[in-house]
């Protein structure tokens, strides 16, 4: 399962520090949200943690056993976000809605990718006779902990903020492992 981090920075739109649920949630990967900036021919220029970006550190679920590597805080807690795609409206996704050109982002925009991002992965194991990844962050964690694939499948994102959270090199709470690069991402996935 996949769930937005949430749209209103490190405090959820609360004084303090909040996480989203169920994104917090131990057996649901937390996506986060970043600032895509792309030139003229669709390269990727620069991203950076999302302002409004959920992510932070759980009061309710301890820290799961597969929830460590480079950047990780070992607080006993659960962490989020988990990985992260571009989700700031400005820089959002084109649609085309009752007859017009509209352009939205959040990280509710990031949910859907990454599950039919996984669903394709799963496709692709079992038309090679593998069983499906299951509990995604088991591996997203894992292939983030090998630097030879983290340098690969993630664009490690170093700048940028939520509110009390800021990005950094490996794992950071506004944008988990980063954001990914697809052909590494599922190949890795996939073995």
């Amino acid at each position: 399962m996949f769930a937005a981090a949430g749209d209103s920075g490190s405090g959820d739109g609360l004084a303090g520090t909040h996480v989203d649920y169920p994104s917090s949630d131990p057996y649901v990967t937390a996506c986060g949200g970043t600032t895509l900036d792309i030139n003229s021919n669709g390269v990727r220029v620069s991203e950076t943690a999302w302002t409004d970006g959920g992510g932070g550190q759980s009061d309710l679920f301890g820290q799961p056993s597969w929830q460590y590597g480079p950047g990780v805080p070992s607080t006993g807690a659960r962490q989020t976000a988990d990985i992260a795609l571009n989700a700031n409206p400005a820089t959002g996704y084109d649609f085309y809605y009752e007859g017009s050109w509209e352009i939205a982002g959040g990280t509710s925009f990031v949910a859907p990718e990454m599950a039919a991002t996984f669903a394709l992965i799963d496709q692709s194991r079992a038309l090679k006779g593998k069983s499906p990844v299951g509990l995604a962050d088991v591996g997203i964690y894992a292939m983030a902990r090998n630097a030879s694939y983290r340098n690969l499948a993630y664009h490690d994102i170093t700048s940028g903020n939520n509110g009390a959270y800021t990005a950094g090199v490996g794992y950071d709470n506004p944008t988990g492992w980063g954001s990914i690069d697809a052909y590494y991402f599922v190949h890795g996935l996939n073995g």
